[in-house]
């Protein structure tokens, strides 16, 4: 057990030391790397779609003619292009950080700019057809891997949320299934990262390197996974002890004088410490992981540990200067950085922007969607709105419904243009949920407006089906009957239901909901709020958009990070199924549990006093 415990430290230990062999570098690599791809690869990206728009006659991009674009020749080149650029992006920080390693293992010198050189040549290899299933593999398997697996380019990818709700309400089976999915990617990712490794280091092409890899791990696969999962725990338990001595380091100096002022300054230091462990952490996940996987995989597969005993190295004057100079261009590299992401002090005020809190079906956390039990929830938990759909029963009365089918929340499988009102009234909407819900029936928007009245504002999203008629007329009459013009904004994916609401009824505000939006769409005078899915929300998007005067809900926004990271961007709403916990998250500024009670120990009282 003693020498086990011994080898496992000696293990770390010379991972420790292969992680900071010249870190200085691989930090300036990491930071002039993110700064190409926000200030020049991005922007490129961005160009080309946009010249594609202009080929196909189009201003932007949304659900409606998203398909009709992708099947034009030129369309279909730009999206090929854009991916074979991402890939090679991606790949290109892999070759990097595996030569690194491998300088690192053999205590081998290196130059920056010969790295570099080295890097571009494998990119060149990557580009020869037989190995193009190395950018298969990156652009499939990666993204869609845990941070371990994922280089710290693609860490901003996410599933959309909608996407993961989808599964979910589509039944267990459907989201364990989406469960194994994910697993078997990043068991397989895990394996091809070993591959292309070997791809590197041995200089064989793909296939060649696959099947040198299979003859390796035979019989140790599972050996190898052990290995590496038990590392990356051990590297874990050790970033969250940084994390927990950053922490302490940050109290320990603040001053404790119970004021405002020195709150502020407090809470300015804990966001400049989190955007550079923002910026680092992807960065350090991915680097120790894949090194960790490339040190047991070299010494599982017998490869001769050469490195003996570290070099002393010398140190002149020459050497001295030019580390003073690394270290300044680096620091200067992440203050451009930064700025560019947004400042610390740009973030603490937009914390303090006030921002609308719809509750998505009323609020399907803890009551059933889109009844009147789900609507009380969302008054008695303070949402400023209630997000609701509205579709026509068969006779064409106004229901509030998601689905277009009875089958999920009601058990009765018929459509809802296939029903009369007097059935419907008769289905029971919420035994689905819980069974202290039994009997809730399906209210109808009159139903709706009458509850909310003087209570809370309605999101009311009209769900275009096929089989609707004069909805937009009916339901703006109805409305307009209980004069609830100030009272609701009318939401629709469809651009022309918002249009025919203004041009009955220009005092209603609409919104525009796009689960996929891109282009030139910010200037469409029917349009007064733009309701966009929180993975395609970003600063430029946002800028633009209140340049022109529009307002900006997100959604639907659920996890914690998300809530976090939102709250600090220049948004106007989000959608959510949990209201109470959108509204923890923006009475406390985005700020997470941790630091609100720091800052609740440490000033008491001071916390809504905060000054700039």
């Amino acid at each position: 057990m003693e020498v086990t415990m011994k080898s496992c430290l000696q293990t770390l230990r010379n991972i420790r030391n292969d992680c900071l062999w010249d870190w200085k570098r691989l930090l300036a690599f990491e930071i002039v790397y993110k700064l190409f791809g926000g200030l020049v690869l991005l922007p490129f990206f961005q160009l080309l779609i946009r010249k594609s728009l202009d080929f196909s006659g189009l201003q932007y991009l949304n659900m409606q003619v998203l398909f009709s674009w992708i099947q034009r020749p030129f369309s279909i080149l730009t999206v090929v292009l854009v991916l074979l650029l991402l890939g090679l992006y991606v790949f290109y920080e892999i070759i990097f950080l595996v030569f690194y390693y491998e300088h690192a293992w053999n205590k081998q010198a290196f130059t920056l700019p010969g790295l570099l050189i080295t890097c571009l040549q494998q990119v060149r290899r990557t580009l020869h057809p037989k190995n193009w299933s190395i950018l298969l593999t990156i652009l499939c398997l990666l993204p869609f891997s845990v941070l371990l697996l994922k280089p710290s380019s693609l860490s901003g990818i996410r599933i959309p949320e909608y996407f993961i709700d989808f599964l979910r309400e589509a039944g267990t089976r459907y989201y364990a299934a989406y469960l194994l999915a994910l697993l078997l990617i990043n068991l397989l990712a895990f394996y091809m990262l070993h591959v292309i490794a070997v791809f590197l280091l041995q200089d064989k092409s793909f296939r060649a390197a696959f099947q040198e890899c299979r003859l390796l791990l035979k019989k140790r696969k599972c050996r190898l996974l052990l290995q590496n999962l038990i590392m990356m725990a051990v590297v874990g338990i050790f970033l969250l002890l940084v994390y927990a001595f950053a922490i302490a380091l940050l109290v320990l100096f603040a001053d404790k004088e119970n004021t405002a002022s020195n709150m502020t300054a407090f809470l300015l230091n804990y966001m400049q410490w989190r955007q550079y462990a923002d910026f680092l952490y992807p960065i350090i996940l991915f680097s120790i992981g894949l090194f960790v996987m490339l040190y047991n995989f070299k010494s599982i597969c017998g490869y001769q540990d050469t490195r003996g005993e570290a070099r002393k190295r010398t140190i002149s004057w020459k050497q001295i200067l030019l580390g003073t100079g690394e270290l300044i261009l680096t620091a200067l590299l992440l203050g451009i950085y930064f700025d560019y992401q947004g400042n610390v002090y740009e973030r603490l005020q937009l914390a303090e922007k006030p921002v609308a809190i719809a509750a998505h079906r009323a609020g399907t956390t803890f009551t059933p969607e889109n009844t009147l039990p789900a609507l009380a929830y969302a008054i008695q938990a303070k949402a400023d709105y209630a997000e609701i759909d509205v579709q026509q029963s068969r006779d064409k009365k106004l229901y509030v419904m998601h689905d277009v089918n009875f089958k999920r929340t009601a058990g009765v499988n018929k459509n809802i243009w296939d029903v009369d009102s007097s059935e419907i009234d008769t289905y029971d909407a919420g035994s689905y949920f819980s069974y202290a819900y039994r009997n809730t029936r399906l209210p109808r928007l009159e139903d709706i407006i009458r509850k909310a009245d003087g209570n809370i504002k309605l999101m009311i999203e009209l769900k275009k089906n096929g089989h609707e008629k004069n909805l937009v007329e009916d339901t703006v009459a109805l409305l307009q009957k209980y004069k609830f013009q100030k009272q609701c904004v009318i939401a629709s994916m469809d651009l022309e239901i918002l249009q025919r609401v203004k041009e009955i009824d220009p005092s209603f505000q609409t919104v525009y909901i796009a689960p996929v939006a891109y282009g030139n769409y910010y200037e469409l005078p029917y349009v007064d709020i733009y309701s966009i899915e929180s993975t395609f929300v970003n600063k430029s998007m946002l800028r633009a958009l209140h340049q022109q005067n529009k307002q900006v809900f997100v959604w639907t926004v659920n996890r914690d990070k998300e809530l976090q990271r939102l709250l600090l961007m220049d948004i106007d709403g989000i959608v959510t199924d949990n209201p109470e916990l959108a509204a923890f998250y923006k009475t406390s500024k985005g700020r997470d549990v941790l630091i609100s009670d720091l800052l609740a120990w440490l000033y008491p009282q001071k916390d809504e006093a905060v000054s700039y």
